[in-house]
């Protein structure tokens, strides 16, 4: 997996506490990184620190992405004390509701997770990165920051914002020595959709049937670090659900009728 890619690189992840991010811990740590682990749960984070393959090698450091003071906190905690090599930034909500029926603050708190916080942290890691002229960037995007499906309107408007920060980051980095790769999962089995938020704020509290048949975490963790390794710019993976970014690309009115099929 271009396992000397990540040795000795100090990688910074958010999100940790379960699914992708959690998965990246293990797997950075088995590679010999120095991981640090984010998220709001700092008593699960530590119990998955104690499980790494090396816990001497790693951190947990509350953050809550909702929160920009707690954003601010913890940034410039981690910048007074590492030089940050990698950031994965993992951490996200999904959506599980139409638009007519979701509230306003509910949009406002998916948009402020999934990307405004993402933002905000990229611009107080990026100086030091820019000043030692090296750095990597990994974006958990989705097939949704590519193709809008029915109740995940402000969900997929958050990936879509996603592609179009960190593109245009992308190209004002370019030979500086820093890297964007934007990861583009389809179905992953994990806890995403039972978390993911209703109209009204709620969790969904059920796994859809599409993420219990999805790709399983480390098989996930596997091809993204191959493909980040290798310092690509943009990678769908997952099962024949990818193919919808292709048939919008050549068919867009095929995938627009396949997409108002698609049940909630």
């Amino acid at each position: 997996m271009g396992i000397k890619y990540f040795q000795d690189k100090t990688i910074w992840i958010t999100g940790a506490s379960s699914g992708i991010g959690e998965g990246f811990a293990r797997a950075l740590s088995e590679a010999g990184a120095y991981v640090i682990l984010s998220s709001r749960r700092e008593k699960v984070l530590q119990e998955i620190q104690s499980q790494l393959a090396f816990p001497n090698r790693s951190k947990v450091v509350t953050i809550d992405m909702e929160d920009n003071n707690s954003i601010d906190a913890a940034c410039e905690m981690i910048n007074n004390e590492f030089q940050i090599d990698m950031v994965i930034l993992n951490a996200g909500i999904s959506q599980r509701s139409r638009i007519l029926d979701t509230e306003f603050q509910t949009e406002q708190r998916i948009m402020q997770t999934n990307f405004i916080g993402a933002a905000r942290l990229t611009k107080l890691i990026l100086p030091k990165m820019v000043e030692k002229q090296k750095g990597h960037f990994v974006v958990l995007s989705s097939v949704t920051g590519k193709i809008g499906v029915p109740t995940r309107s402000m969900y997929s408007a958050s990936k879509h914002a996603l592609h179009g920060y960190f593109d245009s980051l992308r190209a004002e980095l370019t030979d500086s020595g820093i890297f964007v790769t934007i990861l583009c999962p389809g179905y992953v089995y994990t806890n995403i959709s039972k978390n993911a938020v209703l109209g009204d704020g709620a969790p969904q509290n059920s796994i859809d049937e599409n993420s219990k048949n999805g790709m399983l975490v480390d098989t996930f963790v596997e091809k993204a670090l191959k493909g980040i390794a290798k310092k690509k710019q943009e990678m769908l993976i997952g099962g024949k659900e990818t193919m919808g970014v292709v048939i919008k690309r050549f068919f867009p009115s095929l995938l627009n009728n396949i997409i108002k099929k698609v049940n909630a």
